[in-house]
């Protein structure tokens, strides 16, 4: 049990440190969506801050909430696992806030009806607009969700197309994560 305890200090203080770096990331989020001059300079800056935001601060919160949960005897399943960093969108997914990811993979995605060679993309649109829509009916989480969708679409559509081959070379690999 004394491992248990640093182990438990540096997950908490992980949480704490990504939450604050939300708040960083949110209010210098704010303050470029005010100074940008044009609408696009927004949407730029709003693209590559708002997933950043959201990612530290739900990471942040779900790493607090493990401490806790603790204190209770409880053990919480992981809920992200470095997404930024992955290769791919399936990869990017599967390590993305892994227990509701997990319940709308199996509850919407596998429990509709079976036609499998148009059913995996009406099922991965499905499962991506409704994720938009649940974070919020704007037109940004809606956006959101069918960017999302359309990239796995393509991810599966290539994979299936190639099965067991992956882009080959750094360029490739760079090319890959760059679009993740």
């Amino acid at each position: 049990a004394p491992a248990a305890a640093p182990n438990l200090a540096r997950t908490g203080a992980l949480g704490l440190a990504q939450i604050v770096a939300a708040i960083v990331v949110g209010s210098a989020q704010a303050r470029l969506d005010a100074s940008a001059p044009h609408v696009v300079a927004q949407g730029v800056a709003l693209g590559f801050s708002a997933p950043w935001s959201f990612y530290l601060m739900m990471a942040g919160y779900f790493k607090v909430m493990e401490v806790a949960a603790t204190g209770w005897g409880l053990s919480l399943p992981p809920s992200f696992n470095n997404p930024f960093a992955k290769r791919n969108l399936s990869a990017f997914w599967a390590s993305w806030n892994m227990t509701v990811t997990g319940a709308l993979r199996d509850a919407l995605f596998y429990r509709r009806w079976t036609r499998p060679s148009i059913d995996l993309y009406i099922n991965t649109c499905l499962v991506f607009v409704l994720v938009g829509a649940w974070h919020g009916t704007n037109a940004y989480w809606l956006l959101w969700g069918a960017l999302h969708a359309v990239g796995f679409c393509v991810y599966l559509a290539v994979s299936r197309a190639k099965p067991g081959q992956a882009p080959a070379g750094s360029t490739a690999s760079l090319l890959s994560w760059a679009a993740t």
